[in-house]
């Protein structure tokens, strides 16, 4: 039994959600000044503002792209490690774990459900190799990052749908207002999900150190029962 390390993905994922923290808050900043400069919305004179407005939204996609390989990939491995050490009664399979993300109105609520699954599961393995541990059975911080995560969605494609269809300043305001709410709450559910990924990871690491306890405790036994039956070999000859 056997997990693989996990430790370096949830390392790096929580580096880019910190990243894109970052990118959001000055996203916001991007918001606001282009809220400012709506008048000249029409005009074909490129200035500053719309120089920044555009090397912040480049940076949000190629954040946005960034960390959605990057997590996906600490959090299948994070599900499969449960199949790896031999948890039959999982619902689903590790592809699966990857391809919920994608898939309309399976997105909405599956990949929730396996994130509870995988806090839920790996404690409770880690429970059975070491009675003293203490199951968290909380997860009200998977479902605030997750609500934040499914509105700032919400909110951003309305706000991205009217600026596109926009005919008046006055609906590219209520679009420009509507996109800056969604990243502030872009900024909520990364934080939320910073301290979802490093609960998880410090569970996983504590499921690693127990297999391996474990795992040395049986080559123990093994050992000194081969010497035993070594040393009554000897006496008996």
């Amino acid at each position: 039994m056997q997990i693989q390390d996990n430790s370096g993905r949830a390392k790096n994922t929580i580096n880019l959600f910190y990243v894109i923290v970052g990118i959001s808050v000055l996203s916001v900043i991007a918001d606001v000044l282009d809220y400012q400069n709506l008048d000249n919305y029409y005009s074909d004179e490129f200035n500053l503002t719309d120089l920044f407005v555009s090397l912040v939204g480049l940076a949000q996609i190629v954040g946005n792209i960034t960390l959605i390989v990057v997590f996906l990939n600490w959090f299948r491995r994070a599900y499969a490690n449960l199949h790896r050490i031999g948890v039959d009664y999982l619902n689903h399979t590790d592809l699966h774990a990857v391809w919920c993300w994608f898939i309309p109105i399976l997105n909405l609520f599956r990949p929730y459900k396996i994130t509870k699954e995988i806090w839920s599961e790996t404690q409770h393995q880690v429970n059975k190799l070491n009675g003293t541990y203490q199951v968290d059975t909380s997860d009200a911080g998977i479902g605030v990052w997750w609500a934040f995560y499914l509105i700032s969605n919400f909110v951003a494609n309305i706000g991205t749908r009217l600026s596109f269809q926009a005919d008046s300043i006055e609906e590219l305001e209520a679009a420009s207002i509507l996109i800056g709410i969604s990243n502030v709450l872009d900024i909520a559910a990364a934080l939320f999900a910073i301290a979802v990924v490093k609960k998880i990871s410090n569970v996983e690491a504590l499921l690693a150190h127990e297999i391996e306890a474990t795992s040395f405790g049986q080559t123990d036994v093994d050992i000194n029962t081969e010497e035993q039956d070594d040393e009554k070999g000897l006496l008996e000859s």
